[in-house]
């Protein structure tokens, strides 16, 4: 799949030359989650997510934090690397201040030109990111700064205790420092409380999942 991956998109690129678009057109390469576990893949031996914890499927780094490549001549400097905690729904404002779309929209995306145009000082950052994932028995992890808490097992246990690491010294996140901070948990059950929508489908409902009632005669 990497190979056929490579090859394609080395036809686009190809096909940009070809028709003279190369120097005018903006490329972005990106992926949805971290090194995935099935179909054959040895993510251990592969050192797949290098000092990273978890894999597909967590909400740990190794399976949220993604590699993402940015590329346009002229506009955006070759070789320069950044820091700025980005997400996926960025890319609609990004797209949108690029071609100078005014109207609002209703995401929380915040646009990362600057940071690709090397303006790093003129960028907005998020006060925080928050996710919520079902599977695995339902998970949480809320960003804010290089704080990020963790909370698994969800469905079972939704009032459990968070997990907290310092992404800044510790981001394979390995030493939980929840104990030490009860103010930032405080924090994030606000978050939680405040940013859940409720889904419209139950199996993936894992804050504030329905009640199932009996039937009586």
């Amino acid at each position: 799949m990497i190979t056929y991956m490579d090859k394609q998109i080395g036809q686009l690129m190809q096909l940009l030359k070809e028709l003279k678009i190369d120097d005018n057109t903006i490329i972005m390469f990106s992926s949805d989650n971290g090194a995935t576990f099935n179909g054959g893949v040895e993510a251990a031996y592969f050192n797949s997510v290098g000092n990273l914890r978890g894999l597909k499927m967590d909400v740990y780094e190794g399976g949220i934090r993604e590699p993402m490549l940015a590329r346009w001549p002229g506009k955006i400097k070759a070789g320069q690397v950044t820091n700025h905690v980005s997400v996926q729904y960025d890319l609609l404002a990004t797209l949108a201040e690029l071609v100078g779309y005014k109207q609002p929209f209703l995401t929380d995306g915040i646009s990362f030109l600057p940071t690709l145009m090397g303006q790093e000082t003129a960028q907005q950052q998020h006060p925080f990111l928050y996710w919520e994932y079902p599977e695995k028995g339902g998970q949480l992890a809320i960003r804010v700064g290089n704080w990020k808490a963790v909370k698994t097992n969800v469905r079972k246990n939704r009032t459990g205790s968070w997990e907290l690491y310092d992404l800044g010294s510790d981001i394979s996140e390995h030493t939980n420092v929840a104990a030490q901070h009860p103010d930032l948990l405080r924090q994030f059950d606000a978050i939680v409380a405040r940013e859940h929508r409720p889904t419209h489908v139950n199996d993936w409902e894992i804050v504030t999942p329905k009640t199932a009632v009996a039937a009586t005669n």
